[in-house]
């Protein structure tokens, strides 16, 4: 059977979004239902990406000046939960500008900072620091490579949690372990900064500890919901 013309969309370049969408063949049986909700779920999930992308290489020479979370309280909270130390390859995913990984990099063995953003890897490599461009969504790196993963104020940009989960399993050690540390969309703070990213059409999904620890189980054992402050809060998990 001939392939339906819908599913010949080809990788977004500099196209409008509307101009993709204009390609998809309306000609569909109910089968390919399914296809078509997949390849406009791709496209309207590019288009949100580049709203955020762009968001971030406005803000790369500033993002540390502006940022509202104290690194401080986030290291704490790494070294008491045992994500650091020097045996360890850790992985700083979503970690732009490098803000946390200059603090914690003298306390591991590699630290590796991953970023969809050129403009905040730029200001990540004057530090010095090893940085790689990359999705959560697919990872640069080989399988059973990193000892943590951790994730600081980042897992509400991601678009395809599920796909994030997955690759980050892939990319552990067994026996390897997950650090997200995630604003508390309960808290007047996390409702404030919920309503200014959708302002922004950033369309960012803030989820709540339980939901998080939820979504994290279906990938790793031991996961657990550790409180820091109303603001704020971490979930870590093992993987299987």
């Amino acid at each position: 059977m001939d392939k339906p013309k819908f599913i010949e969309i080809k990788k977004l370049g500099n196209s409008s979004v509307a101009n993709e969408f204009q390609s998809i063949s309306t000609n569909f049986s109910p089968k390919d239902e399914f296809v078509l909700w997949r390849t406009t779920n791709f496209i309207f999930n590019c288009y949100i990406m580049n709203i955020r992308l762009i968001f971030f290489q406005l803000l790369a020479p500033i993002y540390d000046w502006l940022h509202f979370a104290s690194v401080g309280r986030t290291v704490a909270a790494l070294r008491v939960l045992n994500f650091l130390g020097h045996d360890k390859k850790v992985l700083d995913l979503g970690g732009g500008t490098g803000r946390l990984a200059l603090r914690i990099k003298n306390m591991v063995g590699s630290l590796t900072v991953v970023d969809a953003s050129t403009s905040m890897l730029k200001v990540c490599r004057r530090r010095g620091l090893d940085c790689h461009l990359g999705l959560a969504e697919q990872i640069p790196f080989q399988k059973n490579y990193f000892d943590s993963v951790v994730i600081v104020d980042a897992w509400h940009h991601f678009p395809e949690p599920e796909s994030a989960l997955r690759e980050i399993s892939r990319v552990l050690k067994p026996g390897g372990r997950i650090f997200i540390e995630e604003v508390n969309p309960s808290s007047i703070f996390g409702w404030l900064l919920k309503s200014v990213e959708n302002i922004l059409l950033m369309r960012s999904r803030f989820y709540h500890p339980a939901d998080l620890s939820a979504l994290m189980t279906r990938h790793f054992s031991a996961v657990e919901i550790v409180k820091s402050n109303p603001r704020f809060y971490y979930v870590i998990g093992t993987k299987h």
